[in-house]
């Protein structure tokens, strides 16, 4: 035991001499957290600049746009002159698209033979386009609705009959995560996981090359007596207590500023949080095993960020991928620690629907924990041979 707190000890030294251990295990976490949380803070982009070009300028069409400059997502910010005036506007980005109104448009609806209505939409982005086809479809649903209302009362039908007839079927579509459907609601959980995971995955891979490229390994497994399973314990019981507190520290601290609460149990969280740590530091570890220099890890793990949260499903259902991607996305902690973390976090998933995810992070740490200790050994051997 004296021997385990001795590495500990000399880690912390480490870590505090190092100015690229103190960046990532120390402020990146924090920075990161408040400073890329900080660019969806808003969760969701409101009035949408669009423009619109009224060939009819009826009281109908009016009135219609008058409807879409009221709703939360789209602002009517211009008229347009002329359909090429529409499409220069949007290549300018000066307007997100432009609605089209035929010169026939209310003397059709009049007539109930129906319309149609053009709009363009810049689907380059994916939220300016999605958000205001979102409200444009809401309202012409109700604008269309009250159309045939009218027609059907007028022709003798009382309002509430009429009422049936126009809508037999009104949809009641409630959210149990994200209730309001915004992007950074969505996001901003996986954002947070993604820092924690990364800035461990560096840190760690970090301070165990840095101890090979200094040839340090005979001075530090002299602590020990040589054993290497101890010089494990010693680096990463350390820095195990130190994501176990950020951990804590995101989910009291961070998620609330950022308006994200826990739906789910405490306890369901710390144990996820524990698996997870365990089987990323073992992870880092087993990986930088194959480099001689930190900036040889670096450069192969500064790749990694955006696969392993592709390959997570986060983003992406997992079922839509292909079946060896979803084989590979398997042996990433990232993986199972998403599917665990997300759905307690927002769900409010029990225990037993995360249980299969906890023992998965559980034997990626025995896996890589025996390959990890399999390739420290050599590269121990080797150093006190030489």
């Amino acid at each position: 035991m004296k021997g385990i707190l001795r590495v500990a000890n000399y880690e912390i030294k480490q870590l505090f001499s190092d100015h690229s251990l103190i960046l990532t295990f120390l402020l990146a976490p924090i920075l990161y957290a408040f400073f890329l949380g900080s660019i969806y803070i808003n969760k969701d982009i409101e009035e949408v600049p669009i423009a619109v070009f009224d060939l009819d300028n009826s009281s109908s069409s009016r009135e219609l746009i008058r409807a879409l400059d009221a709703t939360q997502q789209i602002q009517i910010s211009e008229y347009l002159t002329s359909f090429e005036q529409g499409v220069d506007e949007i290549n300018k980005l000066n307007v997100q698209g432009f609605i089209y109104f035929p010169a026939d448009f209310e003397a059709q609806l009049l007539s109930m033979k129906g319309t149609d209505l053009a709009v363009y939409l810049n689907t380059t982005q994916f939220l300016p386009s999605n958000n205001p086809n979102k409200d444009l479809q809401k309202v012409l649903i109700t604008a269309g609705a009250g159309i045939r209302l009218k027609y059907y009362m007028a022709h003798g039908v009382n309002p509430e009959n009429a009422m049936e007839i126009v809508m037999p079927l009104e949809p009641d579509v409630r959210g149990i995560a994200n209730p309001l459907n915004t992007y950074g609601g969505f996001l901003l959980p996986g954002l947070f996981i993604l820092i924690l995971h990364q800035t461990l995955l560096f840190g760690i891979g970090e301070s165990f090359t840095k101890d090979r490229q200094k040839k340090a390994l005979p001075e530090i497994l002299s602590l020990v007596n040589g054993r290497i399973y101890k010089y494990f314990i010693g680096k990463l019981g350390f820095y195990m207590l130190l994501y176990f507190a950020y951990f804590l520290l995101f989910l009291t601290t961070i998620f609330p500023i950022f308006e994200l609460n826990v739906h789910g149990s405490w306890d369901s969280m710390l144990i996820i949080a524990f698996a997870m740590s365990l089987a990323v530091l073992m992870f880092g570890v087993f990986i930088s095993s194959f480099f001689r220099t930190q900036v040889g890890y670096l450069e192969v793990i500064a790749f990694s960020s955006y696969p392993i949260f592709l390959l997570s499903g986060f983003s992406w259902p997992f079922q839509a991928m292909p079946v060896w991607v979803q084989y590979l996305a398997q042996f990433s902690p990232m993986t199972p620690f998403v599917q665990a973390f997300t759905r307690v976090l927002e769900l409010g998933a029990d225990w037993e629907h995360v249980a299969l995810n906890v023992i998965h992070l559980i034997l990626l740490f025995i896996l890589y924990g025996f390959a990890a200790l399999f390739r420290w050994s050599r590269i121990a051997n080797n150093q006190l041979r030489a």
